[in-house]
Parts: structure tokens; C-alpha cells; sequence
């Protein structure tokens, strides 16, 4: 009679729901490696990026809109790491120009004759901004190179926070995929 009723016996936790459930394993998972969950594994709206502009008075307001990308790059004049990876920023730029992104230059902690600086060295437009503290606090004070990615669809769907050079080839496979026609 036990025998019967022992394989019946194994699936009564499952359909009582002691299971663990995906989010549940998801967020286990994350904590576990560390892994920061605020962006990634939840739908966020990518926010308004505002600030002074570079190399003009002006104010600048970067608010995502449907069927444009949005490439936001924190640098600084005085980071090494933000000078090694900007002609490779650049060229992405470059690439990606003509399919319905655009690529806003973040400088997060630098002065504004600094900034322009920098955009004049390496040949940045107009769409560089001096990050306010408003901004900066939305980004939780990103260590830089930080790049925040928006879909077409104004979410925030990629970022990396202190960027290196191999994470450069990932975003413009990533940036291939969501901007193609």
C-alpha cells in the first residue's frame, strides 16, 4: 500500500508550494556572487539625463523617447581609464550614429573648463554635460567608466559600472542586436 502512494508522497511539497520559485532562486543567486540586482532583473525606466552643457551656455536635457537608443557614457577628464577607452567609444559612436542612437558624455566630477578640456582633445560634440548632483545621485555615483544603456523603448535594459576594454566589444554586439532594422 506504501508503495503505491510513495511516489504521490514526493510531489506533495511541490504542489503545496515549499518550492523555491525563480525570483526566489534568482535573488539567492545574487546575493550570493555579489551581484547587484538594482538594475539588471527589474524593469526600470531609464531616467531624464540634464545638466549644463559643455563648451556652450546651455542647459541640456536627454529625456529617452521611443525608437531611440540612449547611450550614456560617465567619464572624466582626469580618469586614465576614461582616456584609454574613449577613441573606442568614439568609434562605436561613429557606427551607430545612423541607427537611432544617441550617445551622451556624462563628466561626473570634473570642472567645467576641465570638461571642455577634454571634449576639445578628443573631438567630443555637443552632447557632452557636467553631471549635477541630481544626476549623479540617479546613478548611485557610478564608478567611471560607467556606461547605461536605454532600448528602444525608453528601458533601461545594459550598463557597466568601471568598464573595461572587453566589455566594449559585448556593448557594440549588444547595441548590434537592439538598434538593427
Amino acid at each position: 500500500m506504501i508503495k503505491k502512494f510513495f511516489p504521490w508522497i514526493a510531489v506533495i511539497p511541490f504542489l503545496i508550494g515549499a518550492g523555491e520559485t525563480r525570483s526566489d532562486k534568482m535573488r539567492r543567486l545574487a546575493t550570493t556572487n555579489n551581484i547587484t540586482t538594482e538594475y539588471v532583473h527589474s524593469w526600470k525606466k531609464f531616467p531624464t539625463i540634464a545638466g549644463q552643457a559643455v563648451g556652450r551656455d546651455a542647459f541640456i536635457s536627454v529625456k529617452p523617447t521611443r525608437g531611440k537608443a540612449v547611450v550614456a557614457v560617465f567619464i572624466a577628464s582626469w580618469c586614465l581609464p576614461c582616456q584609454v577607452l574613449i577613441q573606442d567609444i568614439k568609434a562605436m559612436e561613429k557606427k551607430f550614429e545612423m541607427r537611432h542612437t544617441r550617445f551622451v558624455y556624462v563628466f561626473a566630477h570634473d570642472t567645467k573648463a576641465d570638461a571642455e578640456g577634454f571634449r576639445r582633445t578628443y573631438k567630443i560634440g555637443s552632447n557632452g554635460l557636467l553631471a549635477n548632483v541630481e544626476l549623479m545621485k540617479t546613478f548611485h555615483q557610478p564608478e567611471l567608466p560607467s556606461i547605461y544603456v536605454s532600448d528602444r523603448k525608453t528601458w533601461l535594459v545594459w550598463r557597466a559600472v568601471g568598464v573595461k576594454r572587453e566589455q566594449l566589444a559585448e556593448l557594440d554586439e549588444f547595441l548590434d542586436y537592439h538598434t538593427a532594422n
